[in-house]
């Protein structure tokens, strides 16, 4: 006991703090983090909890007050009690029916002194909450148009302390009994349904029944002047929630399709986890300014207003919102209904739920095999992550909150989604369904770890997995895999797979599909036979592939359920560089493009013989996902061509790449899928004077939806098309909606003149009153113009300065967006790339998640800086 004192004490005057008095406001003394050392104190110290809450919000204020009630039972009453709170003002705190005024108070939580504590306690704290423009996991939204308001919660990892007073933990789950009392007119959504309404003077009270056992990042709510649509799935309700400025595209094509989805989803979930939905209805709210796309808060899911359509959606577009809405259900049960401890398994949420959502898509959406072709591009994601120097295990070190935003990154979704479908592969669905069915009934309501979920596999698999889990999950990297064939008289004399160590030193226990085509009469090349194998250690025998004929090409990933590298031999190089396209398996086409783009990256194909590859492939491929990947913003030729090629390359590439797209354009119907895909391409490489006559000739037409109005103005904008300003005057006129006003600056910023540019920086680098967090991360996307390198030029020192000096580097989430928006990636310099590192090896005092971000974004930089030196001199004809 004195050890602890004396650490407590300790602890307590390194940090500094203050006593409160009734009203007085929180200065900040700590930072805003929890430490997992800190929360497995806590753990330990609290035996169970549970929260009444009321929150009180009024029409054109602030600020809302709210009054947290915690009865809390402690396994050791006689040591100090942190509650984490983040708001701004604490009226009184009142411990056992005794008001204190010594609680010390710091910037993200307080302290209870433990001579008021005893064994059962009910601690009631008063406060007020001013509302912000920053992203702190409570967001209030005043429309510009017709000032209606909506204020909703999203709270992960460690946001919900910034609503109300509590142990925002994981591994402290609670019952949480909620009321709001709000505005007549306005309507209130909680977890939970309603289960009374009391009308009061100037307003009414909403009693939400209690809800079951959730962690604190879970607890949703939300209020204001939402329009509601309901329905059902089977004998839950189904409602979605909308801003009244957004109603009119929710009732055209929305509500229908979340519906829809909605019935399928929780139908085949409760079928294949063989458990019911585990809550009392299934609400949707959309949520403008929201970061991410979606969060799982039980029953009150978040949702991006990204999600509404205001224009045609494309193919991909659908897609990917009904990927997003299988994603959040499966967290229904795998996060909500069992919880992790902490978050170094936030990968295991997050994997698990992204692997659901493509098996929803291909059972319950009957998309079939398609939709592991959209799996590729999840797992490219991994790949790029994996091969950062920041890279990590699957199972992070996460000592802190921060970390833990740190980690929702292409590891945490796309790399443990790909490991998570490698181990069904690996053991066999039936026995892994059959192991997830096991670790929901067992863990059901509670907390349960990476242990716990791999011993259920292995009980239901009879297969020992130690090793496997070791491997994949707790080493950094990955391996790849090269074929090497013999042959003789035309038939495989012998086969190997050499594979290579991660960075690591692994090598991981793999299970493998390999494929081997073969031409046809035709001129396609179509699978003739298949072999699955497991490969181990540094070379692997293919003992049944002797004595097959020779193939015209091999791939040793056949479908995608190993998650590696696979190299290709020569002859099969040779294949697909000339005859990609007559692969008759679209996925494998578009695995094969990643492959080639990750060849440009590592510097083993050179940049000509990738881009004629691909102005051959936008021409001729006839599937239109594939094509989708080939002409998004997110291929890696799109990144190449920004951000590799200069600006004299792109002079030479982009004529081409106009011809094909806007020729593509007039041969299709006007707002057809394949027409909308060709048009959004042609926006995203207009480069030319005549591109900009297109463009404006666009605006001239009827069919152009108001999301591509801006669009094109966005790229005249970014072009420097000298009626961009008046364009921009002009179409805020057509769309003043809070979306359009953020599009107009997003345009305004676009433009390359330099005191635009200065106007631009002022404002993104400045007080957060000109613009929300939210507001600043979509523009500043638009800052750096790759064609215009001088208007950058002048921005580095700036950039390194205002990092350094003035950014607020405890907003990770915003520095996180905002620092790799900002950072001069397109400048493509050794110069740009050392002083970079320079300004980071004189910060001594970043967080470990806030390093992380600078060494990303420098080694990004160095990798491009390298592939345009390989490729200095490819359009140089001999």
């Amino acid at each position: 006991m004195l050890k602890k004192l004396l650490i407590f004490l300790l602890y307590f005057f390194i940090l500094g703090t203050h006593f409160i008095s009734e009203g007085q406001s929180l200065k900040q003394a700590a930072k805003n983090i929890l430490t997992r050392q800190e929360a497995q104190a806590r753990k330990k110290q609290i035996k169970s909890v549970n929260y009444e809450l009321e929150f009180r919000f009024r029409k054109n204020a602030g600020s809302f007050d709210g009054t947290t009630k915690i009865a809390v039972e402690l396994n050791t009453p006689g040591i100090p009690l942190r509650i984490d709170a983040a708001v701004t003002e604490i009226k009184k705190i009142v411990v056992n029916d005794h008001q204190i005024r010594d609680a010390a108070v710091y910037e993200g939580f307080l302290e209870i002194p433990s001579q008021y504590l005893r064994s059962e306690n009910e601690i009631v704290i008063d406060y007020q909450k001013k509302y912000s423009k920053k992203s702190n996991g409570f967001y209030y939204f005043k429309d510009p148009v017709d000032e209606k308001e909506y204020i909703y919660t999203s709270s992960e990892p460690y946001g919900a302390h910034a609503f109300f007073p509590c142990f925002d933990q994981p591994d402290l789950k609670a019952k949480f009994d909620v009321t709001q009392i709000i505005p007549g007119e306005w309507v209130a959504v909680s977890n939970n349904p309603v289960e009374s309404t009391r009308e009061t003077k100037g307003g009414k009270v909403v009693k939400f029944k209690q809800t079951p056992l959730l962690s604190t990042y879970l607890l949703f709510i939300g209020c204001g002047d939402y329009v509601v649509w309901h329905s059902m799935a089977g004998s839950i309700p189904v409602a979605l929630y909308a801003r009244q400025d957004m109603a009119q595209y929710v009732e055209a094509e929305t509500a229908g399709a979340f519906f829809d989805i909605t019935r399928k989803g929780l139908k085949f979930f409760g079928e294949y986890f063989d458990f019911s939905y585990p809550f009392e209805k299934y609400d949707y709210i959309f949520s403008p300014e929201l970061f991410v796309g979606g969060m799982e808060n039980p029953g009150a899911v978040t949702v991006n207003e990204n999600m509404i359509f205001r224009g045609v959606p494309t193919e991909m577009d659908l897609l990917g919102r009904s990927n997003l809405i299988l994603h959040e259900m499966a967290h229904m049960w795998f996060g909500d209904l069992v919880t992790m401890e902490w978050w170094e398994d936030l990968w295991l949420n997050e994997s698990f739920a992204t692997l659901m959502a493509f098996i929803g898509q291909e059972d319950a959406l009957g998309l079939g095999s398609e939709a592991w072709q959209i799996f590729v591009g999840m797992k490219e994601w991994a790949y790029r992550t994996d091969q950062l120097i920041t890279t990590h295990p699957i199972v992070s070190d996460i000592f802190d909150t921060d970390m833990a935003v740190m980690n929702f990154d292409g590891i945490t979704y796309g790399k443990g989604a790909a490991v998570l479908r490698q181990l069904q592969f690996y053991v066999g669905p039936e026995s892994f369904q059959k192991g997830v069915r096991s670790y929901f009934k067992k863990y059901q309501w509670g907390n349960a770890s990476l242990g716990d979920f791999i011993r259920e596999i292995a009980m239901a698999s009879g297969e020992e997995l130690e090793d496997w889990s070791g491997g994949w999950l707790q080493s950094a990297g990955l391996n790849s895999t090269k074929p090497v064939l013999q042959y003789d008289n035309d038939r495989i004399s012998e086969f190997l797979i050499l594979q290579e160590p991660t960075v690591s030193g692994k090598f991981l226990p793999h299970k493998t599909r390999i494929g081997f085509f073969e031409y046809t009469e035709s001129g396609t090349l179509e699978l003739y036979h298949v072999i699955d194998s497991r490969l181990s250690g540094s070379e692997t025998r293919i003992e049944k592939a002797a004595g097959l004929k020779r193939p015209d090409f091999v791939y040793a990933n056949l479908e995608g359920y190993d998650y590696i590298f696979s190299s290709l031999d020569p002859q099969s190089l040779d294949a697909i560089k000339k005859d990609l396209n007559k692969i008759n398996d679209p996925t494998l086409r578009k695995m094969l493009w990643l492959d080639l783009g990750r060849m440009v990256r590592a510097r083993e194909l050179g940049m000509g013989d990738f881009i004629n590859a691909y102005l051959l492939a936008i021409q001729k491929e006839t599937d239109q996902k594939v094509l989708a990947y080939l002409l998004s913003e997110k291929s890696y030729f799109s990144g190449f061509f920004w951000n590799i090629l200069t600006p004299s390359e792109r002079d030479v590439v982009a004529p081409e790449l106009e011809r094909v797209s806007w020729s593509s354009l007039q041969k299709l119907p006007a707002n057809s899928p394949s027409h909308v895909l060709w048009l959004d391409y042609f926006l995203s490489i207009a480069h030319t004077g005549k591109a900009q006559d297109n463009l404006l000739s666009l605006l001239n037409t009827s069919w152009l939806d108001q999301k591509r109005r801006w669009k094109v103005i966005q790229t005249l904008s970014r072009l420097g098309a000298s009626d961009t300003p008046k364009l921009i005057e002009a179409e805020l006129q057509r769309d003043a909606t809070f979306l359009g006003q953020t599009a107009a600056l997003s345009a305004r910023v676009a433009f390359p003149d330099k005191t635009n540019k200065e106007e631009a920086w002022k404002v993104l680098t400045g007080p957060d009153k000109e613009i929300s967090s939210y507001q600043r991360t979509v523009v500043s996307k638009f800052f750096h113009n790759p064609d215009y390198p001088e208007l950058s030029e002048a921005y580095v020192d700036r950039f390194f300065d205002f990092v350094c000096n003035e950014a607020d580097w405890s907003r990770i989430w915003y520095m996180r967006d905002v620092f790799g928006s900002l950072f001069p990636h397109n400048l493509c310099s050794q110069k740009v790339l050392a002083k970079s590192q320079n300004y980071l090896n004189g910060m001594k005092t970043l967080s470990p998640a806030a390093r992380r971000i600078w060494l990303e974004a420098n080694d990004v930089l160095e990798r491009n800086v390298k592939i345009r030196h390989f490729n200095q001199n490819w359009l140089i004809k001999e």
